[in-house]
């Protein structure tokens, strides 16, 4: 063989093989990184897709959970709060119903036995007024027909 053909040849297939496998591993590696690039922008967008949606469930759930439990809370609250408003507001009713009631009713008995007393009082005085009006009355009464009577029997017309 010619040492020239063969140099030849061999720089020839060596020239087409590189080529040949440069513009596969060209194609290669395009399609290498290509589909390197697409899983992975395709794995951080489904990563921050869940992730957003795992913080948006999350943040909806216990918004959900807060307003219900504040929804619930001032329900009771206002429900708590019209009903002992409502049981209150007859409890100082018949409080002050009461109140009022044993206020007039001492009222009632105090002036009941301060008139009373009084009229006990004064009935006592003049009872005892008239008794020893009365008793001097007749006191003086039968003192001076006595002395009157006296005297006179005994021929005596002075009178004392």
């Amino acid at each position: 063989m010619d040492c020239t053909n063969y140099y030849y040849y061999y720089y020839y297939y060596y020239y087409y093989y590189y080529y040949y496998y440069s513009y596969y591993y060209h194609y290669y590696y395009y399609y290498y990184y290509y589909y390197y690039y697409y899983y992975y922008y395709h794995y951080y967008y489904y990563y921050y897709y869940y992730y957003y949606y795992y913080y948006y469930y999350y943040y909806y759930y216990y918004y959900y959970y807060y307003y219900y439990y504040y929804y619930y809370y001032y329900y009771y609250y206002y429900y708590y709060y019209y009903y002992y408003s409502y049981y209150y507001h007859y409890y100082y009713y018949y409080y002050y119903y009461y109140y009022y009631y044993y206020y007039y009713y001492y009222y009632y008995y105090y002036y009941y036995y301060y008139y009373y007393y009084y009229y006990y009082y004064y009935y006592y005085y003049y009872y005892y007024y008239y008794y020893y009006y009365y008793y001097y009355y007749y006191y003086y009464y039968y003192h001076y027909y006595y002395h009157y009577y006296y005297y006179y029997n005994n021929n005596n017309y002075y009178y004392y």
